[in-house]
């Protein structure tokens, strides 16, 4: 239908502020990484040595900073100090979902091209639809990447396993973790055997449960029965009303639970639940895994308590 003409006004907007501006909320290129702390981004650039990466993406870098500040700092405790993909764009995968294939392969060729030139061995992504683009949807339009990508959650899983990152600060909190669709359903291709599934449940749950004092509880729908949070772009652009309604939904199971904190594994359902639970003057808190993972560690904390 798009690419015969027949696409709604908010596919044109977005298709629009894609291509001047390389992402799909039309916010300044070259402002892309403004708001990360200074220190953190001089700390990740010009690393030419550096074998492990990390990307960004488009929502944590306009609008949740503090996921990817509180991501470099928690690896900075392991040791490790990541290169980023500074030259990166919208890793293309709203966009094929909206049906702007066009636009969507540019993209993913661009990336696909920095990537495979910055010679990391791993790349660290904590987007889920970039994870979800780069494992899937790269390889199967043909544009492979000669790196390992691993969901942050993974990934600071491994370390905390191996003693690689500590949790000497208690929280003593009921936490719920709500599983974003692209992790929970996602990951892997359609085509599946029985009930094989490499879809991300285990890792972000252990992480939790690796901290002193939290009392993690589960929603009544998770895993790969979770429901959505209502942060799909195509959903905010043309039909938010049931974007929110969505995400109402998704805080009375919380509540429900009897959580007033909940963790998630997407910058977007961070993003989308805050700004509902701001409008509706609702009394709970929204956190990622890194940050979740810098309070319980005295030396960061203080940086995951930043605003938004």
């Amino acid at each position: 239908l798009v690419e015969h003409g027949f696409e709604p006004d908010g596919v044109k907007r977005i298709k629009k502020r894609t291509c001047e501006e390389h992402n799909p909320y039309g916010e300044d290129h070259v402002d892309r990484f403004a708001k990360i702390d200074d220190d953190i981004i001089a700390d990740v650039t010009n690393r030419p040595e550096a074998t492990i990466g990390t990307w960004v993406g488009c929502t944590t870098a306009y609008y949740q900073p503090e996921i990817f500040e509180n991501l470099i700092s928690v690896l900075n405790t392991a040791g490790i100090t990541p290169k980023a993909m500074t030259e990166e764009r919208c890793s293309g995968l709203p966009q094929y979902k909206l049906g702007l294939r066009e636009t969507a392969f540019d993209l993913m060729e661009y990336n696909a091209n920095i990537i495979n030139d910055s010679n990391v061995d791993q790349l660290i992504v904590d987007s889920p639809e970039c994870y979800r683009a780069f494992n899937e949807f790269y390889p199967h339009f043909g544009y492979e990447l000669e790196t390992k990508v691993i969901h942050s959650s993974h990934f600071l899983q491994e370390l905390a396993s191996s003693g690689s990152i500590g949790f000497d600060t208690e929280l003593n909190q009921k936490i719920a973790y709500h599983d974003s669709y692209e992790l929970s359903r996602h990951t892997t291709p359609t085509n599946r055997k029985d009930h094989e599934t490499s879809d991300i449940h285990s890792a972000p749950r252990e992480l939790i449960d690796n901290i002193s004092g939290v009392e993690r509880v589960e929603l009544r729908h998770n895993r790969e029965k979770a429901f959505s949070c209502g942060a799909d772009l195509g959903v905010q652009e043309m039909y938010s009303d049931i974007g929110r309604d969505v995400a109402r939904t998704v805080l009375n199971e919380i509540e429900r639970a009897g959580a007033k904190k909940v963790v998630v594994g997407s910058p977007a359902c961070k993003q989308h639940l805050s700004d509902v639970i701001r409008k509706d003057n609702l009394n709970f808190t929204v956190v990622s895994l890194p940050e979740i993972v810098a309070q319980a560690n005295s030396a960061l904390h203080q940086r995951s308590n930043r605003p938004s």
